[in-house]
């Protein structure tokens, strides 16, 4: 029986890994997306701040704060994704902070620098909600 669990345990453990593995790849190809999603936006900023300058255009303004915050809101996500992979370095990535669990898959996928386990962070919402009353 414990040969039948140990085996269990290798299999998840194993696949555990290569579902990380295939993270590590998806995480690696979105941040080559969104840099150069955000090179090209800063190009095109640049492009149309000139214009602005030659024309003196208010709505090239508007397009300059809202290509601002496209850029701000890549480069956050940009962020995420080199914690993630700076965390899977240094083989920490997907342990919950708190308990040291595993934290599951679908929420790494969701959220890539996720630290805490969906268990740790609803114990810290109740804490909350009862410190808030």
């Amino acid at each position: 029986m414990e040969v039948l669990e140990e085996t269990s345990l290798l299999d998840q453990t194993l696949s555990r890994r290569l579902e990380l593995a295939a993270l590590r790849r998806t995480w690696h190809e979105a941040r080559f997306a969104l840099a150069t999603r955000i090179q090209k936006l800063q190009i095109l900023q640049s492009q149309q701040f000139q214009l602005a300058e030659t024309l003196d255009l208010r709505c090239c303004s508007q397009e300059q704060v809202f290509e601002d915050l496209l850029i701000q809101r890549a480069s956050a996500e940009l962020r995420d994704i080199d914690r993630a992979l700076s965390c899977m370095q240094a083989r920490s990535y997907g342990i919950c902070r708190v308990c040291r669990c595993d934290i599951a898959i679908p929420r790494l996928q969701k959220q890539p620098d996720a630290t805490l386990c969906a268990t740790c962070i609803e114990e810290r919402l109740e804490t909350l909600s009862a410190d808030a009353l």
